[in-house]
């Protein structure tokens, strides 16, 4: 009696612990406050339905404990000393204790991504609601419909400077654009490198997912999903001239959505007529990334083998914007916009290496894990290129996202053990 009901309470536990990893998966394009209460319930479960024999014996796990540790020292170094640094970076160590507990197979992988694709079409649904419903409004004259924000800026003009709600951050609802183009990259490279779906619903989601990629505005975003794409005409079995074909299409299609989108567009003419260049009243796109990045390199050059701390490194970039009259990235009291740059101002020395090695660290997995290489090499060009231009360990968002596919990627099985 006794054995069938620890039998019982195993099975329910572990159906648990699934069904946690599942709502997770399902929950983290939607809302974050959901996605936190499922990762601490995934958490407690695999802790209460541990079994050593289900141990997941892989110390490279252990590297996003030891970044979480260098955070830990940055906090108590810093003058000014914040805790709540340390309980928004936690999923550095949840989900490497996680996937240390609990040993997850080729089927449970296939339902996490699925319920991942199925969180992004809910929140890609909602969006597109709510921006009709703002758009729509009553009048005398009958029914309206009008997705302009700001007063007095209509069509291209509204989209460029962000006041429309079928684009840009307007759009999206549930975090900010270029966290929300992470997520339906990622949601692209599911989709092309896994066969969790029938070939025409894939080719209807890569579709999707790239039209909102579009309507999110957000450079980085697109320049990955045509990557992503460009990788798996690389996978193609067929002849070199039919690969040739298809490069130049995505070719063609990138060069005529960089022109149809207006924001895509006046980045080129930008480019185009020499404007990328030091001007300290910049206030949009690539223009006040340079300026960032000139603030950023000459902190790390001054304090490169300590850093700054992370509890002060915000206040040090705000004086040399204040210095260099930077006004407007003062005002807005921009990150680094960087995250290899924000991990060195922020942990040194230390925290750069950890960071190279977790990028070192995904691409021998890559090519140990034949079954899964090109997947693991899409999900490094997603948080590479994006690491470029943003400091994605500054939000819930970006830090949730890195640690739970990059937790995933490490401990991926080989073929033989699947």
């Amino acid at each position: 009696m006794m054995t069938e009901m620890k039998s019982v309470i195993e099975k329910t536990l572990k159906r648990g612990y699934l069904w946690a990893s599942l709502i997770y998966a399902f929950s983290i394009p939607l809302d974050q406050k959901l996605a936190t209460v499922s990762l601490v319930l995934w958490f407690l479960l695999s802790i209460t339905g541990f079994r050593k024999e289900n141990i997941n014996n892989n110390k490279e796990l252990s590297i996003f404990i030891l970044i979480y540790l260098v955070y830990v020292i940055s906090v108590f170094s810093s003058e000014n000393i914040a805790f709540k640094y340390l309980e928004y970076k936690l999923s550095f160590v949840l989900f490497p204790v996680i996937f240390f507990l609990q040993k997850y197979n080729r089927l449970q992988y296939n339902k996490v991504f699925k319920f991942f694709i199925f969180g992004l079409l809910a929140s890609l649904l909602i969006c597109i609601i709510n921006a009709i419903i703002n758009s729509v409004s009553l009048q005398e004259t009958g029914v309206v419909f009008s997705p302009n924000v700001l007063e007095g800026k209509k069509g291209l003009n509204s989209v460029i400077q962000g006041g429309n709600y079928f684009f840009g951050d307007q759009l999206s609802m549930f975090h900010q654009s270029v966290y929300f183009a992470i997520y339906l990259c990622l949601g692209s490279a599911i989709v092309l490198f896994n066969e969790v779906f029938s070939y025409r619903k894939r080719v209807l989601l890569i579709i999707l997912f790239g039209i909102f990629i579009f309507l999110l505005s957000n450079k980085a975003g697109l320049l990955v999903y045509f990557t992503l794409l460009f990788l798996r005409i690389l996978t193609f079995k067929s002849k070199k001239r039919y690969r040739l074909f298809f490069f130049l299409l995505m070719i063609g299609i990138f060069c005529s959505v960089v022109f149809v989108n207006p924001r895509y567009k006046e980045s080129l003419r930008k480019v185009m007529a020499g404007e990328l260049k030091i001007d300290k009243n910049a206030r949009y796109d690539f223009k006040t990334r340079i300026l960032i990045w000139d603030s950023a390199s000459e902190l790390i050059a001054n304090k490169p083998i300590l850093g700054y701390g992370i509890g002060d490194i915000q206040i040090e970039l705000n004086q040399k914007y204040e210095e260099k009259q930077y006004n407007f990235l003062l005002r807005k009291k921009y990150n680094a916009h960087n995250q290899f740059m924000q991990m060195w101002l922020e942990n040194g020395f230390a925290g750069i290496i950890l960071l190279l090695l977790v990028y070192y660290l995904f691409f021998r997995r890559a090519f140990v894990s034949s079954d899964y290489q090109w997947f693991i090499l899409s999900i490094i060009v997603i948080f590479f290129i994006n690491s470029l231009f943003e400091s994605i360990f500054n939000r819930f968002s970006g830090i949730s996202i890195f640690v739970f596919y990059g937790t995933m990627i490490l401990s991926l099985n080989r073929v033989n053990d699947v």
